[in-house]
């Protein structure tokens, strides 16, 4: 049995963890939590889930008409106040007599593009023994950014005992990022409409909205192919093999289908074949994210999004043509993703670049070491920057002296600035990028 104050605990442990039931208030376990700011959440969250909007407008009517009646007795407004007070009880009392028993299942897509319209499938199967009328799914308020395509929740007019049926709602997400969505929600305000009994599937869903890009029809960029080291390339295809070398003697922990069936005869031993590498092409592609801290959007902002804009386009052709590919980041440390064969990383790609965040703080140079480790298995090297700053000329140097080829995109640089007179550095405008613009590169 838990003594007082351990209870004490798990109390204080779910006031200061928020409902359940919206999990986008999670993000205020990285931070102080104010108990005030906690006890308004719980009252938005419970004023969401079981209050309807007719039921709020005559809560907010009646805390401005109680204290009037309690001090006033010319007028009949106290009767008036009594009326709309029991109405709100009754309500809320014959409805938890009859409240519904009720089973959702919503159906989001895992991945889609930023600014992009889709649609939200909602299951809901009465498990009760009467019928149910005029029942609203996903009334709890939606992610910051998401916008219902139409001003209302999705209603279903009447569900029979044991019958289900689907509902269709189209949903709007403009920005990038991470969306964590509520708990599926359906129910009814039976029987005056002020006060919202519901079932909830706790099951939320997250949304990745990647950055939109146009696909490439070309891009140039100065390949050749290297030796990769073992464990690097991803074989994709069934019975694609390596390049044979020779035989060797069995070792434990050898793949018993590399057996040489005629070695073995003829030496008596276990035998099996031993393969390369293949030589392929190996993109790196360095992605500038630092910008300066600004509490206020700037053209930086825009740079960035058309920076990873780009950086989606770009690793999405070199999927498509079955290059090995790394992709290097400066955060708070340095991010290095590989994928290669033909494999479709594309998709784990977009998933990173979703949630990439800028960087205030390091600058790309402090990527360089990484690469370099690499250099003597990379055909190429592509570097988007948001600037051409001091650190980023002498990342570019530096590249070069270690015989790596390149190519290098800016985006938006001033018109004032003075560019490397070099054949491998290309100016990318934003808006024209943004519009789908470039499809040459």
């Amino acid at each position: 049995m838990k003594t007082p104050r351990q209870l004490y605990r798990n109390l204080c442990k779910t006031f200061y963890r928020g409902p359940f039931y919206i999990p986008e208030f999670a993000i205020l376990k990285k931070m102080y939590r104010s108990p005030t700011l906690m006890i308004m959440l719980w009252l938005h969250a419970f004023f969401a889930r079981y209050m309807t909007m007719p039921g709020r407008i005559l809560l907010i009517s009646t805390g401005l008409l109680v204290p009037y009646a309690m001090v006033s007795l010319l007028m009949p407004i106290h009767i008036f106040t009594f009326i709309i007070i029991n109405l709100f009880l009754w309500d809320i009392i014959i409805g938890f007599f009859l409240r519904q028993d009720l089973s959702i299942i919503r159906k989001l897509p895992y991945r889609i593009a930023e600014n992009s319209i889709f649609k939200v499938e909602y299951k809901v199967k009465n498990n009760g023994s009467r019928t149910i009328w005029d029942i609203e799914c996903d009334f709890l308020p939606l992610p910051r950014g998401v916008k219902l395509k139409d001003d209302r929740t999705p209603l279903i007019e009447s569900l029979a005992p044991g019958e289900e049926q689907k509902a269709y709602f189209k949903m709007h997400i403009s920005k990038r990022g991470e969306y964590i969505f509520p708990s599926a929600s359906a129910g009814n305000a039976f029987p005056f409409g002020f006060w919202r009994w519901s079932n909830l599937n706790h099951q939320g869903k997250r949304i990745l909205v990647h950055p939109s890009f146009t696909k490439l029809n070309t891009l140039n960029l100065p390949l050749s192919k290297s030796y990769q080291p073992e464990g690097v390339l991803i074989v994709g295809d069934i019975g694609e093999s390596y390049d044979f070398k020779g035989c060797r003697e069995y070792r434990p922990g050898d793949n018993p289908r590399n057996l040489h069936w005629g070695g073995w005869a003829r030496t008596g031993e276990p035998v099996v074949k031993e393969f390369i590498e293949e030589y392929i092409c190996r993109v790196a592609v360095m992605v500038d994210t630092y910008i300066k801290k600004s509490f206020f959007p700037t053209k930086k902002d825009k740079k960035f999004e058309a920076a990873l804009s780009l950086t989606s386009a770009i690793t999405d052709f070199v999927s498509d043509n079955d290059y090995s590919l790394d992709i290097f980041s400066a955060g708070s440390e340095v991010y290095h993703f590989k994928g290669g064969g033909k494999l479709n990383y594309h998709e784990n790609i977009l998933d990173i670049l979703a949630c990439q965040q800028p960087e205030y703080k390091k600058s790309l140079l402090t990527s360089l070491p990484a690469v370099l480790e690499e250099k003597n298995n990379l055909s190429s090297v592509v570097i988007i920057l948001l600037e051409l700053t001091e650190d980023n000329k002498k990342l570019i140097d530096l590249l070069h002296q270690n015989n790596l080829r390149t190519k290098i995109f800016i985006i938006d640089p001033p018109k004032k600035e003075s560019l490397p007179s070099d054949n491998s550095i290309q100016i990318i405008q934003s808006n024209i990028l943004r519009k789908g613009g470039y499809k040459e590169l």
